[in-house]
Protein backbone atom coordinates (compact mmCIF):
# COMPACT_ATOMS: atom_id res chain seq x y z
CA UNK A 1 0.00 0.00 0.00
CA UNK A 2 2.84 2.37 0.89
CA UNK A 3 4.60 1.47 -2.35
CA UNK A 4 1.45 2.29 -4.32
CA UNK A 5 1.15 5.62 -2.52
CA UNK A 6 4.79 6.49 -3.37
CA UNK A 7 4.19 5.72 -7.05
CA UNK A 8 1.06 7.86 -7.09
CA UNK A 9 2.95 10.75 -5.48
CA UNK A 10 5.69 10.55 -8.10
CA UNK A 11 3.37 10.63 -11.11
CA UNK A 12 2.56 14.38 -10.87
CA UNK A 13 6.26 15.23 -10.59
CA UNK A 14 6.94 13.23 -13.73
CA UNK A 15 4.20 15.12 -15.54
CA UNK A 16 5.65 18.45 -14.37
CA UNK A 17 9.08 17.43 -15.59
CA UNK A 18 7.66 16.49 -18.99
CA UNK A 19 5.85 19.84 -19.23
CA UNK A 20 9.07 21.70 -18.40
CA UNK A 21 10.88 19.81 -21.17
CA UNK A 22 8.11 20.62 -23.66
CA UNK A 23 8.09 24.31 -22.66
CA UNK A 24 11.88 24.53 -22.95
CA UNK A 25 11.85 23.03 -26.44
CA UNK A 26 9.03 25.34 -27.51
CA UNK A 27 10.90 28.36 -26.16
CA UNK A 28 14.05 27.31 -28.01
CA UNK A 29 12.13 26.86 -31.26
CA UNK A 30 10.54 30.31 -30.79
CA UNK A 31 13.93 31.94 -30.20
CA UNK A 32 15.41 30.19 -33.23
CA UNK A 33 12.47 31.35 -35.34
CA UNK A 34 12.88 34.93 -34.11
CA UNK A 35 16.60 34.82 -34.86
CA UNK A 36 15.94 33.60 -38.40
CA UNK A 37 13.33 36.31 -38.90
CA UNK A 38 15.80 38.95 -37.71
CA UNK A 39 18.47 37.68 -40.10
CA UNK A 40 15.98 37.66 -42.99
CA UNK A 41 14.89 41.24 -42.40
CA UNK A 42 18.45 42.46 -42.02
CA UNK A 43 19.37 40.66 -45.22
CA UNK A 44 16.39 41.96 -47.19
CA UNK A 45 16.24 45.52 -45.90
CA UNK A 46 19.73 46.58 -44.87
CA UNK A 47 21.94 44.93 -47.46
CA UNK A 48 22.69 47.14 -50.48
CA UNK A 49 22.98 44.22 -52.89
CA UNK A 50 19.25 43.50 -52.58
CA UNK A 51 17.62 43.93 -55.96
CA UNK A 52 15.84 47.27 -56.27
CA UNK A 53 12.80 45.60 -57.83
CA UNK A 54 12.46 43.23 -54.88
CA UNK A 55 12.61 46.15 -52.46
CA UNK A 56 9.83 47.91 -54.33
CA UNK A 57 7.73 44.74 -54.39
CA UNK A 58 8.08 44.49 -50.61
CA UNK A 59 6.90 48.03 -50.03
CA UNK A 60 4.01 47.72 -52.46
CA UNK A 61 2.53 45.07 -50.19
CA UNK A 62 2.28 47.75 -47.51
CA UNK A 63 -0.87 49.35 -48.93
CA UNK A 64 -3.03 49.52 -45.82
CA UNK A 65 -2.45 50.29 -42.18
CA UNK A 66 -3.00 52.86 -39.48
CA UNK A 67 -2.25 56.47 -40.32
CA UNK A 68 -2.35 58.85 -37.39
CA UNK A 69 -1.07 62.27 -36.37
CA UNK A 70 -0.43 63.90 -33.01
CA UNK A 71 1.26 67.10 -31.93
CA UNK A 72 3.66 67.07 -28.99
CA UNK A 73 4.24 70.21 -26.95
CA UNK A 74 5.97 70.98 -23.67
CA UNK A 75 2.59 70.59 -21.96
CA UNK A 76 1.07 67.51 -23.61
CA UNK A 77 0.98 65.05 -26.49
CA UNK A 78 -2.59 63.79 -27.05
CA UNK A 79 -3.27 66.67 -29.42
CA UNK A 80 -4.93 65.81 -32.73
CA UNK A 81 -5.31 69.29 -34.23
CA UNK A 82 -2.29 71.50 -34.77
CA UNK A 83 -2.16 73.95 -31.85
CA UNK A 84 -1.59 77.66 -32.25
CA UNK A 85 1.57 77.53 -30.18
CA UNK A 86 4.84 75.71 -30.97
CA UNK A 87 4.58 71.94 -31.39
CA UNK A 88 6.28 68.90 -32.90
CA UNK A 89 4.26 66.94 -35.45
CA UNK A 90 4.40 63.15 -35.01
CA UNK A 91 3.01 61.40 -38.09
CA UNK A 92 2.61 57.63 -38.53
CA UNK A 93 1.86 56.30 -42.02
CA UNK A 94 0.72 52.77 -42.91
CA UNK A 95 1.43 51.36 -39.46
CA UNK A 96 0.58 47.93 -38.09
CA UNK A 97 0.36 49.01 -34.44
CA UNK A 98 -2.49 51.48 -33.78
CA UNK A 99 -0.91 52.98 -30.64
CA UNK A 100 2.56 53.57 -32.12
CA UNK A 101 2.03 57.21 -33.11
CA UNK A 102 0.59 58.20 -29.74
CA UNK A 103 3.40 56.43 -27.91
CA UNK A 104 5.98 58.23 -30.06
CA UNK A 105 4.26 61.57 -29.38
CA UNK A 106 4.42 60.90 -25.66
CA UNK A 107 8.15 60.18 -25.85
CA UNK A 108 8.77 63.38 -27.81
CA UNK A 109 6.81 65.26 -25.14
CA UNK A 110 8.95 63.70 -22.40
CA UNK A 111 12.09 64.79 -24.24
CA UNK A 112 11.00 68.41 -24.67
CA UNK A 113 8.82 69.18 -21.64
CA UNK A 114 11.67 70.53 -19.46
CA UNK A 115 13.69 71.81 -22.41
CA UNK A 116 14.98 75.35 -22.57
CA UNK A 117 12.17 77.38 -24.15
CA UNK A 118 14.45 79.00 -26.73
CA UNK A 119 15.72 75.58 -27.83
CA UNK A 120 12.18 74.23 -28.08
CA UNK A 121 11.03 77.18 -30.21
CA UNK A 122 13.82 76.59 -32.72
CA UNK A 123 13.13 72.85 -32.68
CA UNK A 124 9.39 73.28 -33.26
CA UNK A 125 10.08 75.48 -36.28
CA UNK A 126 12.38 72.99 -37.97
CA UNK A 127 11.65 69.45 -36.80
CA UNK A 128 9.03 66.69 -36.94
CA UNK A 129 8.84 62.91 -36.47
CA UNK A 130 7.67 60.20 -38.87
CA UNK A 131 6.94 56.51 -38.21
CA UNK A 132 6.86 53.81 -40.87
CA UNK A 133 6.15 50.08 -40.75
CA UNK A 134 8.81 47.40 -40.83
CA UNK A 135 7.69 46.34 -44.33
CA UNK A 136 8.02 49.83 -45.80
CA UNK A 137 10.81 52.16 -46.84
CA UNK A 138 10.43 55.78 -45.70
CA UNK A 139 10.72 57.24 -49.21
CA UNK A 140 7.67 55.21 -50.24
CA UNK A 141 5.41 56.67 -47.56
CA UNK A 142 6.81 60.14 -46.81
CA UNK A 143 6.90 62.71 -49.60
CA UNK A 144 9.51 64.88 -47.88
CA UNK A 145 11.88 61.91 -47.69
CA UNK A 146 11.32 61.12 -51.36
CA UNK A 147 11.72 64.74 -52.44
CA UNK A 148 14.99 65.06 -50.53
CA UNK A 149 16.73 62.26 -52.41
CA UNK A 150 16.91 61.05 -56.05
CA UNK A 151 14.67 58.00 -56.48
CA UNK A 152 17.45 56.34 -58.49
CA UNK A 153 19.46 56.24 -55.27
CA UNK A 154 16.74 54.72 -53.10
CA UNK A 155 18.24 51.25 -53.10
CA UNK A 156 21.92 51.46 -53.97
CA UNK A 157 25.17 53.34 -53.46
CA UNK A 158 26.52 52.89 -56.96
CA UNK A 159 26.99 55.13 -59.99
CA UNK A 160 23.79 54.94 -62.03
CA UNK A 161 24.10 54.87 -65.82
CA UNK A 162 21.04 56.09 -67.72
CA UNK A 163 19.94 55.01 -71.20
CA UNK A 164 21.30 58.22 -72.73
CA UNK A 165 24.75 57.46 -71.35
CA UNK A 166 24.70 60.04 -68.55
CA UNK A 167 25.58 58.97 -65.01
CA UNK A 168 24.71 59.89 -61.43
CA UNK A 169 26.78 58.99 -58.37
CA UNK A 170 24.51 57.76 -55.56
CA UNK A 171 27.25 57.48 -52.95
CA UNK A 172 26.28 60.88 -51.59
CA UNK A 173 22.86 59.46 -50.69
CA UNK A 174 24.28 56.65 -48.61
CA UNK A 175 25.29 56.91 -45.01
CA UNK A 176 28.76 58.31 -44.53
CA UNK A 177 31.35 57.40 -41.90
CA UNK A 178 30.41 60.68 -40.19
CA UNK A 179 26.76 59.67 -39.72
CA UNK A 180 26.29 58.06 -36.28
CA UNK A 181 25.98 54.28 -36.03
CA UNK A 182 25.71 53.35 -39.71
CA UNK A 183 27.86 51.79 -42.39
CA UNK A 184 28.71 54.01 -45.39
CA UNK A 185 27.45 51.23 -47.68
CA UNK A 186 23.78 51.57 -46.68
CA UNK A 187 21.37 53.77 -48.65
CA UNK A 188 19.64 56.08 -46.18
CA UNK A 189 16.28 54.76 -47.41
CA UNK A 190 17.20 51.31 -46.07
CA UNK A 191 17.90 52.38 -42.50
CA UNK A 192 15.55 51.59 -39.63
CA UNK A 193 15.91 55.17 -38.41
CA UNK A 194 17.29 58.38 -39.86
CA UNK A 195 17.47 61.78 -38.19
CA UNK A 196 19.48 63.92 -40.59
CA UNK A 197 16.47 65.55 -42.26
CA UNK A 198 13.97 68.01 -40.83
CA UNK A 199 11.79 65.00 -39.95
CA UNK A 200 13.31 62.18 -37.88
CA UNK A 201 12.18 58.83 -39.33
CA UNK A 202 11.88 55.71 -37.15
CA UNK A 203 10.45 52.23 -37.71
CA UNK A 204 7.35 51.75 -35.53
CA UNK A 205 8.38 48.40 -34.03
CA UNK A 206 11.31 50.06 -32.27
CA UNK A 207 8.89 52.47 -30.58
CA UNK A 208 6.31 49.90 -29.48
CA UNK A 209 8.92 47.17 -28.82
CA UNK A 210 6.75 44.55 -30.48
CA UNK A 211 7.22 42.36 -33.52
CA UNK A 212 10.59 42.63 -35.23
CA UNK A 213 12.54 45.27 -33.32
CA UNK A 214 15.88 45.87 -35.08
CA UNK A 215 17.56 46.87 -31.80
CA UNK A 216 16.11 43.90 -29.92
CA UNK A 217 14.84 46.36 -27.31
CA UNK A 218 18.35 47.45 -26.35
CA UNK A 219 18.25 50.92 -27.90
CA UNK A 220 15.52 53.47 -28.55
CA UNK A 221 16.02 54.83 -32.07
CA UNK A 222 13.54 57.67 -31.61
CA UNK A 223 15.54 59.08 -28.70
CA UNK A 224 18.74 58.75 -30.72
CA UNK A 225 17.52 60.23 -34.00
CA UNK A 226 15.43 62.98 -32.42
CA UNK A 227 18.54 63.89 -30.43
CA UNK A 228 20.42 64.15 -33.72
CA UNK A 229 17.60 66.33 -35.05
CA UNK A 230 18.00 68.60 -32.03
CA UNK A 231 21.76 69.02 -32.28
CA UNK A 232 21.66 69.79 -36.01
CA UNK A 233 18.69 72.19 -35.94
CA UNK A 234 17.86 73.61 -32.53
CA UNK A 235 21.05 74.57 -30.70
CA UNK A 236 22.33 78.14 -30.87
CA UNK A 237 25.96 79.14 -31.39
CA UNK A 238 26.75 79.39 -27.67
CA UNK A 239 25.42 75.90 -26.91
CA UNK A 240 27.20 74.44 -29.94
CA UNK A 241 30.43 76.12 -28.84
CA UNK A 242 30.15 74.58 -25.36
CA UNK A 243 29.27 71.21 -26.88
CA UNK A 244 32.26 71.35 -29.20
CA UNK A 245 34.56 72.22 -26.28
CA UNK A 246 33.16 69.26 -24.33
CA UNK A 247 33.67 66.97 -27.33
CA UNK A 248 37.26 68.12 -27.93
CA UNK A 249 38.06 67.64 -24.24
CA UNK A 250 36.59 64.12 -24.27
CA UNK A 251 38.60 63.23 -27.36
CA UNK A 252 41.79 64.61 -25.80
CA UNK A 253 41.16 62.71 -22.56
CA UNK A 254 40.16 59.54 -24.47
CA UNK A 255 37.06 59.17 -22.31
CA UNK A 256 35.09 57.24 -24.89
CA UNK A 257 35.64 54.85 -27.75
CA UNK A 258 34.66 55.27 -31.40
CA UNK A 259 33.16 58.76 -31.32
CA UNK A 260 32.64 59.82 -34.93
CA UNK A 261 32.04 63.53 -34.39
CA UNK A 262 30.34 66.07 -32.13
CA UNK A 263 26.90 65.01 -33.41
CA UNK A 264 27.55 61.38 -32.53
CA UNK A 265 28.75 62.59 -29.12
CA UNK A 266 25.51 64.48 -28.47
CA UNK A 267 23.27 61.69 -29.80
CA UNK A 268 24.91 59.12 -27.53
CA UNK A 269 24.70 61.51 -24.61
CA UNK A 270 21.00 61.98 -25.36
CA UNK A 271 20.46 58.21 -25.32
CA UNK A 272 22.04 57.98 -21.88
CA UNK A 273 20.26 61.08 -20.57
CA UNK A 274 16.86 59.57 -21.35
CA UNK A 275 17.81 56.04 -20.30
CA UNK A 276 17.31 54.91 -23.89
CA UNK A 277 20.05 52.31 -24.22
CA UNK A 278 21.03 49.08 -22.50
CA UNK A 279 23.59 48.03 -25.09
CA UNK A 280 27.14 47.31 -24.00
CA UNK A 281 28.86 48.90 -27.02
CA UNK A 282 28.06 52.61 -26.72
CA UNK A 283 31.69 53.49 -26.26
CA UNK A 284 31.42 54.39 -22.58
CA UNK A 285 28.95 57.29 -22.78
CA UNK A 286 26.32 55.29 -20.90
CA UNK A 287 27.24 53.41 -17.74
CA UNK A 288 25.67 50.26 -19.19
CA UNK A 289 28.67 50.27 -21.51
CA UNK A 290 31.10 48.78 -18.99
CA UNK A 291 29.70 45.49 -17.67
CA UNK A 292 32.25 43.50 -15.75
CA UNK A 293 34.72 46.38 -15.42
CA UNK A 294 35.92 46.92 -11.86
CA UNK A 295 34.23 49.88 -10.22
CA UNK A 296 31.65 50.24 -12.97
CA UNK A 297 28.06 49.35 -12.19
CA UNK A 298 25.18 48.97 -14.60
CA UNK A 299 22.72 51.84 -14.43
CA UNK A 300 19.14 50.91 -13.69
CA UNK A 301 17.47 54.32 -13.94
CA UNK A 302 17.74 57.51 -15.93
CA UNK A 303 18.87 59.29 -12.76
CA UNK A 304 21.78 56.83 -12.45
CA UNK A 305 22.69 57.39 -16.10
CA UNK A 306 22.78 61.15 -15.61
CA UNK A 307 24.91 60.89 -12.49
CA UNK A 308 27.31 58.69 -14.41
CA UNK A 309 27.69 61.37 -17.10
CA UNK A 310 28.07 64.06 -14.43
CA UNK A 311 30.95 62.20 -12.80
CA UNK A 312 32.67 61.13 -15.99
CA UNK A 313 32.09 64.11 -18.28
CA UNK A 314 30.98 67.25 -16.45
CA UNK A 315 31.08 69.40 -19.59
CA UNK A 316 28.75 67.10 -21.52
CA UNK A 317 26.47 66.90 -18.50
CA UNK A 318 26.27 70.70 -18.37
CA UNK A 319 25.22 70.90 -22.04
CA UNK A 320 22.63 68.13 -21.79
CA UNK A 321 21.27 69.53 -18.53
CA UNK A 322 20.85 72.96 -20.10
CA UNK A 323 19.26 71.72 -23.33
CA UNK A 324 16.88 69.13 -21.90
CA UNK A 325 16.29 70.26 -18.31
CA UNK A 326 16.85 74.04 -18.29
CA UNK A 327 19.69 73.41 -15.81
CA UNK A 328 17.49 71.35 -13.46
CA UNK A 329 19.08 67.92 -13.63
CA UNK A 330 16.94 66.57 -10.81
CA UNK A 331 13.83 66.54 -13.05
CA UNK A 332 13.31 62.97 -14.25
CA UNK A 333 12.10 62.36 -17.80
CA UNK A 334 10.46 59.00 -17.15
CA UNK A 335 11.71 57.54 -20.43
CA UNK A 336 13.53 54.29 -21.25
CA UNK A 337 14.18 51.96 -24.16
CA UNK A 338 10.63 50.59 -24.29
CA UNK A 339 8.48 51.81 -21.38
CA UNK A 340 7.29 55.35 -20.68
Amino acid sequence: MNGLRIKMLHVPWLMVFQLVIIATVASYVHLQSAALQRERYIREVNMPEVAEEAALDRTKRQTTGYTDRFYATQCGYEIKAKPEGPSIEVLGVGLQYPDATLKAAKLVHLMVRFMSRSVFLRLANQSAVGLFSVQALPANVFNEFKLNMPLECAANCRVITFSNGSTYDCSGWCTSPEYPYNSPSYPINYLWAYGNMSRAFVVETNVVCQGFNPSGGTENYLIREFGLNIVTRALDDDIMSNLDLAYQDSVAQERYKDLKNVYDYFAKGTLAWFNGVIRNDLGGVACSSNPGVAGSNLCETGYDQRNYIKQKDAKLYKVLNHVYNSDRGYLAAGASTCIW
